[in-house]
């Protein structure tokens, strides 16, 4: 047997040893093969780490031996890397007292610490602060920007995140895509470290999208933690002097996009999150602002629409007064002539509708500008709403009954049936808008809902369960 077939089959035999934790074997093996452990110091080092048994001692052998410390895999990692995930501490004290760097990277950037931070082992918080303690940076980058703190968050390692915020880990720093740690956050316990350290909810991605609104679309059980740092408790309950903050800023940001978050619950049927006292106040504040537009809205359509159904009733009037008049003379042998008091009666039909016209026009002006108004202040966001659609056929329809004059055809009578309903139910969808009203509409559509569709007996007494 050659000397070289003799090297490598005494590697296997050693490896093989390493990884069983058999310390005997190993130690016989570098006995009588010193250049083993200068020649395969990475391979030797990163199975001995990984031993289930005696990986201190085996570590401590190689080093002992003469393994190069710092040697790196085709990853770029060392044996540092390696006993950092598994968060075995006496491989770290061994390594580490051998000359092991702690600011050694692999080719994705990551030192030691990170490795330590994605292990969730019973020492991994002294893992930690060792390499800490040893000179490992809190703020070393990746490739992609990420700091400790973004991994720690990322991998819900509450203890990580308050060890590194505890060593001065800045909770503002951001990676190449403009995220805060705040923004990997998956468990409350992570987000209320970060929160308590002064994390700011309403910091914006690349994409523009905050903390709060990307946890509402991905992370919905983070939302009342997030919410929850909007209010703050000056005082103890029952004190008179007790006060309670509102920082209305976590929903609205400091753009114009005042209500992004509250439609985005709305839109993705989070209605529980409205619940909370932050976006109760919020929406209660906004709308003492548009109440009084809202109810001078209302009064304009409920006398919008008494006119329209007035003006509508009287031009009925006329229509039935000239078919009986059509008819009489239709059944006579000759001419039917009206009398000096149903001339008179038509007269005034005809004064007072005009009137009502005039004052329909003034108040569809009205209308028709503030509609465009909003057009044109939300663009294509104004024809989303169903109550918009609704007054756009109300409008329609009442500007086409009073272009036209006289006694109404068939079609101008289909046209004001519809404009009337579509009056009537505009003026209930802004009555439902108040939210007094709005709460029993709520619970009138949960009510109709549950008749509709019965739960289960099964599903109600696994619930009482």
């Amino acid at each position: 047997m050659s000397a070289f077939d003799l090297l490598d089959r005494n590697k296997e035999i050693l490896v093989n040893a390493l990884n069983k934790g058999d310390v005997e074997t190993a130690t016989s093996t570098l006995a009588n093969f010193h250049c083993l452990a200068l020649q395969y110091g990475q391979l030797l080092l990163n199975s001995a780490v990984n031993a289930k048994d005696n990986c201190r001692v085996l570590v401590s052998l190689l080093l002992k031996a003469g393994a190069p410390v710092n040697d790196r895999d085709h990853l770029g990692a060392t044996a540092l890397h390696y006993a950092a995930r598994k968060n075995c501490l006496g491989c770290l004290k061994e390594l580490l007292h051998g000359g092991a760097n702690v600011k050694s990277t692999d080719k994705n950037g990551l030192i030691p610490l990170h490795y330590a931070i994605s292990g969730h082992h019973k020492n991994h918080g002294k893992c930690l602060k060792l390499l800490l303690d040893s000179g490992s940076s809190f703020e070393a980058p990746t490739n992609d920007g990420q700091r400790p703190l973004h991994m720690a968050s990322k991998f819900c390692n509450t203890t990580a995140v308050k060890l590194l915020l505890k060593y001065g880990a800045t909770h503002a720093s951001r990676d190449e895509r403009n995220q805060t740690p705040l923004h990997f956050a998956t468990i409350p316990t992570v987000a209320e470290s970060l929160l308590f350290a002064g994390a700011d909810v309403t910091v914006t991605d690349i994409t523009n999208q905050s903390v709060l609104e990307k946890a509402i679309k991905h992370k919905p059980s983070l939302v009342p933690t997030l919410m929850a740092s909007g209010i703050a408790y000056h005082g103890q309950p029952g004190d008179d002097g007790m006060r309670v903050f509102f920082h209305l800023n976590i929903l609205s940001g400091y753009d114009k996009g005042e209500i992004k978050i509250i439609s985005s619950m709305v839109r993705r049927l989070q209605y529980d999150f409205l619940k909370y006292p932050l976006c109760e106040m919020f929406l209660h504040l906004k709308y003492l602002r548009v109440a009084p537009i809202l109810f001078l809205k209302l009064l304009i359509f409920l006398i919008l629409v008494v006119l329209l159904t007035s003006y509508t009733c009287l031009r009925s009037k006329m229509s039935l007064h000239m078919r009986a008049t059509r008819y009489n003379a239709r059944e006579a042998s000759f001419p039917v002539r009206d009398d000096g008091d149903d001339a008179d009666h038509d007269d005034d039909l005809l004064v007072v509708a005009r009137i009502l016209k005039y004052i329909i026009s003034v108040l569809l002006v009205l209308t028709v500008v503030w509609s465009v108004i909003q057009m044109m202040t939300l663009k294509l966001k104004y024809f989303r709403r169903f109550g918009k659609w609704l007054e756009m056929s109300f409008m329609s329809c009442t500007l086409f009954l009073i272009w036209t004059e006289g006694a109404l055809t068939t079609r101008e009578r289909h046209v004001a049936v519809y404009a009337v309903l579509f009056g009537w139910c505009e003026i209930i969808v802004l009555i439902g808008l108040i939210p007094s009203v709005g709460i029993y509409v709520q619970m009138f559509h949960k009510s109709a809902l549950g008749e509709i569709y019965p739960i289960p007996q099964a599903t109600r007494l696994g619930d009482l369960a």
